[in-house]
């Protein structure tokens, strides 16, 4: 038995994307299979709703870490490993190599169904 489905792809200019986002809700709205591929951490990911038949799955490929060498991931992880050496045991923050790994899964939450 064969599906078939439209194919969406989140498009790397933002201007782009409402256009997509319609179209795909038209698909799926008029009783159609659609597939969206998109990238974690981009525009679909976090703050977009999908209802009722919209997302009945999503496939996560990989753990979406924070760029790792972007200056706001590092200063981040830097501040919290010198916060660290000046709090007491009982008033310290998470590593900034385990706040890195919350981040992943944070956003790894924050895009499932």
């Amino acid at each position: 038995m064969k599906l078939k489905a439209t194919v969406f792809e989140e498009p790397s200019k933002s201007d782009e994307f409402n256009s997509l986002l319609q179209k795909f809700t038209k698909t799926v709205n008029s009783d159609k299979k659609a597939i969206l591929f998109a990238v974690m951490r981009g525009k679909v990911s976090e703050g977009i709703d999908f209802p009722d038949n919209a997302a009945r799955a999503v496939i996560t490929f990989g753990i979406p870490f924070p760029a790792y060498k972007d200056p706001v991931t590092q200063m981040k992880q830097e501040y919290n490993d010198h916060m660290n050496k000046q709090r007491s045991e009982d008033n310290k923050l998470v590593s900034g190599r385990r706040w890195y790994e919350i981040e992943a899964f944070r956003a790894l939450n924050q895009a499932r169904v």
